[in-house]
């Protein structure tokens, strides 16, 4: 099989090639970021008896904020579910748009 070669300056993909789809960014969906606070009770557990977790700094003892990109609190609730799982004893303690918390609205 023949690779196909552009070279610098060629106009467009070679003949024959088609053109390459572009994968749609979250902003099409109407993703924004929100902002997770997370913590994880297994270390909180440790730290309080004096003790260091096997796996995870003392630190996550501590919320955490970790932003996302999601279309809904949902989607980003199990977004964050699935990189910081409750089975490791993670936690998640609220989950916010980021664009309401400058809201002044109060």
């Amino acid at each position: 099989m023949a690779r196909k070669i552009i070279y610098p300056g060629a106009k467009g993909p070679a003949a024959g090639d088609a053109p390459k789809k572009k994968r749609p960014s979250f902003a099409s969906f109407g993703a924004r970021t929100f902002e997770v606070i997370v913590f994880n009770q297994h270390v909180r557990d440790a730290v309080e008896r004096g003790e260091h977790h096997q796996q995870y700094d003392d630190d996550w003892a501590e919320n955490r904020y970790v932003e996302i990109e999601a279309e809904s609190p949902e989607i980003a609730r199990r977004k964050i579910s699935t990189r910081y799982p409750k089975h490791h004893g993670f936690i998640i303690v609220d989950v916010v748009d980021i664009v309401s918390k400058f809201d002044d609205d109060a």
